[in-house]
């Protein structure tokens, strides 16, 4: 089974005191991966991060248009992922065929 930890402040790691939780496929109702199951502490250094990243990072300084160009290509390789991943893999069928661009 695929083990998942947090992502925070540019690291992975797991939750704190170890905690887990098993994500349960709904066509199969069998659990397909353990995801760390993050703690308020856990939660609150995540967004301490996030603001931090955002407040002295690139992005507030980036113009639009730049941003839009980062969002798209994000977009268009998660599309790309999704299409190299075999039908077996995918766990909703559910995702409009296609999705809004930014503008």
């Amino acid at each position: 089974m695929q083990e998942y930890q947090l992502y925070i402040d540019g690291a992975f790691r797991d939750a704190e005191g170890g905690k887990t939780a098993d994500s349960i496929n709904p066509a199969t109702e069998e659990p397909w991966a353990r995801i760390a199951r993050a703690s308020r502490t856990d939660t609150q250094r995540a967004i301490a991060a996030a603001r931090r990243a955002f407040d002295e990072g690139p992005w507030p300084r980036m113009s639009p248009a730049d941003r839009k160009k980062i969002l798209n290509q994000i977009a268009d390789e998660l599309e790309r992922a999704a299409r190299r991943s075999p039908p077996s893999r995918r766990r909703t069928r559910a995702a409009p065929s296609a999705r809004p661009r930014a503008t």
